[in-house]
């Protein structure tokens, strides 16, 4: 009996063993791997093949989100909100100046040098006070042309055009009629040849505005203004009349670099050659300005001397 079971046993493992060795021999052999392997790489290449055309349809159909700018953009964009922002503030300026010039020259009668108004010594002095003051003081346009400028130098990838049209927006309380008042008070000061003391007034407040905005402002209406008003206090004597030499000079050389400037500014010119321009042409205003001051300081100092 048992040999009839070891009997069994063995032909049942010997049957065992030669199936195993079919079985690796035909199906779990090298070349037969390979291809089963294939057969499935392919497919899976064929699936992620379909997949990414999936994707790239839906991707069509629905974009993505746009991903957060770079931190460049967002300071042009601080930037923008900040200059738009100082530009607001100059047009509350711009209507303030012009609300004092009209309450301080409520008629046109200080054309007239003979009218009564230039009898009262005081109340000239403190018209002309007001209106260098109020109607003409405007910090907030200084301090637009100064980041104007910043923005300039530091090159933020705004266009340049955009740049200058700011500092073209920003000429307020410079209003004809307040420049006439002053060249009006002036020309009463030399034909009712009044005393050297109003001089002194007259002049310490027009000093004392150029000190002010001249070194924060040097946008070429600016310079000229003040260059203008010093011209005109030569012509009537408040300064010494050597000065007008130079200060002609000085708005010869400012009117000379605007037009240069704008022969050459502009859509003819690509954007960093624009940049160039805009940023030499600041700079060279900056050196008229400075010229400026020292002529404001030299005519101070003269005038402490006598003349």
């Amino acid at each position: 009996m048992k040999r009839n079971l070891y009997k069994i046993l063995f032909i049942s493992s010997l049957i065992i063993i030669v199936a195993s060795i079919i079985y690796f021999r035909n199906v779990v052999k090298p070349t037969n791997l390979r291809e089963h392997y294939n057969e499935i790489a392919t497919e899976n290449r064929e699936k992620v093949s379909e997949r990414r055309i999936e994707i790239e349809k839906e991707e069509e159909l629905y974009p993505k989100k746009v991903t957060a700018k770079p931190i460049f953009d967002k300071q042009v964009s601080e930037l923008n909100f900040k200059l738009n922002k100082l530009e607001e503030q100059v047009q509350v300026r711009e209507a303030y100046c012009l609300k004092s010039l009209n309450e301080t020259i409520q008629n046109e009668n200080y054309i007239d040098i003979k009218d009564s108004m230039y009898e009262d010594l005081d109340d000239v002095r403190s018209k002309f006070s007001t209106v260098l003051n109020e109607a003409m003081f405007r910090p907030e346009a200084d301090e637009l042309f100064a980041e104007v400028y910043k923005a300039v130098e530091s090159d933020p990838k705004i266009d340049p055009r955009l740049l200058f049209a700011r500092l073209e927006r920003i000429d307020i309380c410079r209003d004809p009629k307040a420049l006439n008042f002053i060249d009006s008070v002036l020309e009463a000061y030399r034909l009712r040849k009044w005393p050297t003391i109003v001089r002194d007034q007259l002049v310490s407040e027009v000093f004392t505005l150029v000190k002010e905005t001249v070194p924060k402002n040097r946008s070429v209406e600016n310079l000229l203004y003040f260059t203008n008003v010093l011209l005109i206090m030569a012509d009537n004597g408040l300064v010494p009349l050597s000065f007008s030499t130079e200060l002609e000079d000085l708005s010869r050389r400012l009117n000379e670099n605007h037009s240069m400037f704008k022969e050459v500014f502009g859509p003819r010119q690509g954007r960093e050659a624009n940049y160039i321009s805009l940023s030499d042409y600041l700079r060279r205003n900056e050196e008229l300005g400075i010229e400026l001051r020292q002529i404001s300081r030299d005519i101070e100092n003269n005038l402490t001397l006598g003349y």
